[in-house]
């Protein structure tokens, strides 16, 4: 398997929630670029982060603190890109299919799509379920 190196590296995060988000201002931040593939098609489409709540006082005040607010290099986020699947060889590089039908070519893959994730069935059987 050739890995490319991290500098050089092509990075795609998959979702918009604040796991995705936090995780790309973090790769940013130690100089690596990366993407951002997003299915809604643009930040306003709807609340994100689903039923996660951050409140004023706890977690959006430690948001801001670590800079974290609007703080990605413009053009990170590819909005309206619903992923479709994950294929390629384990050993790299991925594809990501989208229901455009564009795709991608990128050296490493982020699941932060949620419980429902399309990113999920690249690495694991595992099916979420409701546990009560």
């Amino acid at each position: 398997m050739h890995c490319p190196a991290p500098a050089r590296a092509r990075i795609s995060v998959v979702g918009t929630g604040p796991g995705g988000l936090i995780c790309a201002r973090v790769l940013q931040r130690h100089g690596l670029a990366v993407t951002v593939h997003e299915r809604d098609p643009g930040p306003t489409a709807r609340d994100q982060g689903g039923t996660l709540d951050l409140r004023a006082d706890g977690g959006q005040r430690a948001l801001r603190a670590a800079g974290l607010l609007d703080s990605l290099e413009p053009g990170t986020i590819r909005w309206g890109q619903a992923l479709d699947a994950v294929d390629g060889p384990a050993d790299g590089p991925r594809h990501l299919r989208f229901a455009d039908g564009t795709s991608v070519e990128t050296d490493l893959v982020i699941g932060a799509d949620g419980a429902f994730s399309r990113v999920r069935p690249a690495v694991s059987p595992a099916v979420p379920r409701y546990t009560g």
